[in-house]
């Protein structure tokens, strides 16, 4: 229990990291604020679970409503985590630890914004890279120029048509992933992208113009971690 809250307050700071670092702004020494009425919260505000269930999920001096994806975001990497410290080896919980981090702050970043944010997409590249080569995980060339064939097409043909982030993310992680891995990232990705456009319209009866695809591919990458 206590290595999975450990993650959630993890989870809670990257959260605050993949909203203010697209716009630059300061996301270590500036306090968190309400994002409704712009006042700086209390160290007791700002624990993680705890504090928003206390308040009902309510800002303490405005009392708007705040989000349910806040509390849910920071579940979600409590949970990743606690998967990531079970993993058999050392080599397997930095790998799966630093992959699914990279992925949550990615995947956060694009639903904020609709970017794959490079400040994060890099870095993280380089150290899933370096620490995979160290502990000598199979790197799947057939994988890596098949993507590479594939962003190259879509930056010289189909820039208009695909996003070129999506594209970039997957080179970075496709090659420390077999060919059927990485079909049954995309699958898995794709489908679960569907059911939500078909949920949104039954809902709302009408189709999103623009939906963020990282999540999606983070939602797969999981799968894909734990059970390949």
């Amino acid at each position: 229990m206590f290595i999975f809250y450990f993650g959630c307050c993890f989870g809670s700071f990257f959260t605050v990291v993949a909203s203010r670092l697209p716009l630059r702004e300061d996301f270590i020494f500036s306090r968190s604020c309400c994002h409704h009425c712009q006042k700086k919260l209390a160290f007791y505000e700002l624990v993680p679970l705890f504090s928003i269930l206390s308040q009902k999920f309510r800002c303490r001096s405005c009392q708007k409503k705040i989000p349910t994806f806040y509390f849910i975001v920071e579940l979600v990497y409590g949970g990743l985590f606690y998967l990531a410290i079970h993993q058999l080896t050392l080599a397997d919980q930095l790998i799966f630890g630093l992959w699914v981090t990279m992925a949550y702050l990615l995947a956060l970043t694009d639903y904020f914004y609709l970017i794959v944010e490079p400040r994060i997409l890099y870095p993280f590249t380089f150290l899933l890279w370096l620490v995979a080569f160290y502990f000598q995980r199979p790197f799947y060339y057939s994988t890596f120029i098949l993507l590479l064939i594939f962003a190259l097409s879509v930056y010289f043909f189909f820039y208009n048509y695909f996003g070129f982030g999506d594209c970039l993310l997957l080179l970075a992680w496709g090659p420390w992933l077999s060919l059927r891995a990485l079909a049954f990232l995309l699958a898995s990705a794709s489908i679960s992208a569907l059911l939500l456009i078909i949920l949104k319209a039954l809902l709302k009866k009408e189709v999103p113009k623009q939906l963020p695809f990282v999540p999606f591919l983070s939602f797969g990458l999981v799968l894909v971690l734990l059970f390949f």
